[in-house]
């Protein structure tokens, strides 16, 4: 939170000298409740770096698998990443013969849903990660419940599509 800027606390942390967070050569820490927990994979990028990374982005990603009552099952398909970046990540999209699908990036999400909600943090179904592509994550997909909330769809997966 904007209150907690330049005090020693936060969720995630690296204790080193550095001027800048990518230079850090020391393992990152995550708050878990009321302590901290290594997290060796865990980089900051920057620059060149994370344009590398962002161009890694698959050209063409699969979102597969069921949900507990096919909710969306209809709309999961193969998407083609689009030229244009969302949100400075990259997006995807499905032409059919009467809407387009498209699968983007949003806060701290991945979404898809319908075109006009493009770059929206809203969709269809949605992913929390902080992951730069979706076909990099290994969090959970939720889509949403008929009544309001949402509803843990562990088995939906964005995959490379080869």
């Amino acid at each position: 939170a904007a209150a907690e800027l330049g005090q020693s606390r936060g969720l995630v942390s690296v204790r080193d000298g550095c001027l800048r967070p990518e230079a850090s050569t020391v393992t990152w820490r995550v708050g878990d409740g009321p302590s901290f927990v290594d997290a060796p994979e865990l980089r900051c990028l920057a620059g060149g770096a994370l344009a590398a990374e962002r161009a890694k982005a698959a050209p063409k990603i699969a979102l597969v698998g069921p949900t507990e009552e096919n909710e969306q099952a209809d709309k999961i398909r193969v998407f083609t990443k689009r030229q244009e970046l969302v949100n400075g990540y990259a997006a995807y999209e499905k032409r059919g013969w009467m809407s387009t699908t498209m699968l983007w990036h949003a806060g701290q999400h991945w979404f898809f849903g319908a075109a006009a909600e493009l770059g929206q943090n809203r969709g269809w179904a949605s992913l929390s990660d902080g992951c730069l592509r979706p076909e990099a994550s290994s969090g959970t997909w939720q889509v949403p419940l008929p009544g309001g909330g949402w509803r843990d769809a562990p088995e939906l997966r964005c995959r490379q599509d080869t």
